[in-house]
């Protein structure tokens, strides 16, 4: 068995909340895949989806698809370095591939880099209560103290 902290699990998880994707993708019964559909899909996917989880994909004839769950439990960043962007669990990846932080993607919200280079995003689910990554708000803590000293 998996332990639900196992690296394998992670996988798992990930592949089951890909293919409820995928199938309600399908059941938006598109006859040319739009970015309406993506969100439409994600809406009902975040319906069935309880606990953390934060997913960077690409969408053929869309582009990169990325969400956080509504309750913020899984970190996901976006950064940019001139044209191009970056969507990432951990900002310091961001700053280490010299991308700067634009933001945290919002608890509940879904980011599509569309293959014309324009991002677009939504809220698909949201949920009052937080809870930041303790890894990740302690790294920033240290940054910013590194960066005033």
């Amino acid at each position: 068995t998996l332990s639900s902290s196992s690296a394998a699990s992670d996988v798992y998880k990930r592949q089951v909340l890909l293919n409820l994707f995928a199938f309600e993708l399908y059941k938006t019964k598109f006859v040319k895949l739009s970015k309406t559909h993506v969100f439409k899909a994600l809406n009902e996917v975040y319906k069935r989806c309880s606990g953390g989880f934060s997913v960077v994909t690409l969408v053929s004839g869309i582009g990169i698809v990325a969400f956080r769950d509504h309750h913020g439990i899984r970190p996901l960043s976006i950064g940019r370095n001139k044209d191009s962007y970056m969507i990432s669990s951990e900002s310091s990846a961001l700053s280490s591939m010299e991308f700067e932080l634009l933001r945290d993607v919002a608890p509940g919200e879904a980011i599509i880099i569309g293959l014309d280079g324009n991002v677009l995003s939504g809220i698909a689910s949201f949920c009052k209560v937080t809870v930041p990554d303790v890894v990740e708000k302690l790294a920033r803590l240290i940054l910013n103290f590194k960066s005033s000293i």
